[in-house]
């Protein structure tokens, strides 16, 4: 009587089968070119598929006791890292500025007692197109004459927590090759954009120190902001209500947001009638006795004892 194999015994005996064709196959491909095809043709003329798995493992025992390791290469990191990227088209970092050539001037001073040629302009844009500024420059930090530097900052995607005045003109500063050696705490200036952070402090470059104060005002929140120092001649710091009045001469050239154009506007209208006089650069404010060229005050006199 015939004796038949369960289905599920049959089944494993096949995947059991399975597993072993596989392992064969993968010690074949393994083997050095020309010996895997000696070992099927050896079976073949044997005893088939058993002889061949027993041809194998006594092939993978002779080279094991030979000593000869077969190592399987791992890919190698290079052949998965991307394509290097050529140093011209590497990304620049967000911080990175691009200086603007030629730039066409957005901003003005309008003030008849500065010579056109005492005036310079310059633009630059940060390397991820939000942020531009602008430079206005009046004079030169080494003549014994005004100085101006003017900057125009504007981004209505910048959410950056805006930094101290001193950092801001420290930054500011080093930008144009100068050195703050002091500064005094910030005090409130009236501008027609509004309240201004004012502060005294002392620049140094170019082998000369001079008296300054510094500034910072926004013109168009968050839009644009307005930074800079200014410096007065004959070694004296400019006067605050000549500074307030050079501010309030800046003028919108062009821009292409609505908002800082209405702030613009808006603040035209604030403008103060004191400033509108032909010269308000001439002279600088007189030296107090904490500026370097200032006179320290006389003690008062001891008063005559009481008899």
């Amino acid at each position: 009587m015939a004796s038949f194999v369960p289905l599920d015994q049959g089944y494993a005996a096949m995947a059991r089968a399975g597993t072993q064709v596989a392992a064969a196959g993968r010690m074949l491909a393994a083997f050095p070119p020309g010996l895997g095809r000696r070992v099927v043709k050896a079976a073949k003329e044997t005893a088939g598929l058993t002889a061949l798995w027993l041809s194998i493992l006594a092939i993978g025992a002779s080279v094991s006791a030979g000593g000869v390791m077969m190592v399987m290469r791992e890919p190698s990191s290079s052949a998965l890292a991307p394509d290097p990227v050529a140093p011209s088209q590497a990304p620049l970092p967000a911080s990175t500025w691009l200086a603007i050539p030629k730039p066409i001037a957005l901003y003005a001073l309008e003030s008849i007692d500065i010579p056109a040629g005492a005036r310079g302009y310059a633009a630059r844009r940060r390397s991820d197109g939000e942020t531009r500024e602008d430079l206005l420059f009046l004079g030169a930090f080494s003549e014994d004459a005004l100085f101006m530097a003017l900057r125009f900052r504007g981004s209505a995607a910048e959410a950056e927590t805006p930094a101290s005045l001193f950092v801001d003109v420290v930054r500011g500063a080093a930008d144009q090759g100068l050195a703050v050696l002091r500064m005094a705490s910030p005090a409130e200036m009236t501008t027609k954009f509004g309240a201004a952070e004012s502060a005294d402090l002392m620049l140094a470059g170019a082998g000369a120190e001079r008296p300054c104060i510094a500034f910072r005002v926004a013109i168009a929140d968050p839009g644009l902001q307005l930074a800079g120092v200014a410096c007065g001649p004959s070694g004296r710091a400019i006067d605050r209500a000549q500074l307030s009045c050079l501010i309030d001469r800046v003028a919108l050239l062009g821009s292409g947001d609505d908002a800082i154009r209405k702030a613009f506007a808006h603040a035209e209208l604030r403008r103060r009638p004191i400033c509108d006089g032909p010269r308000i650069t001439a002279t600088g404010r007189r030296a107090g006795w904490l500026d370097p060229a200032g006179q320290t005050p006389p003690l008062k006199p001891e008063s005559p004892q009481r008899r």
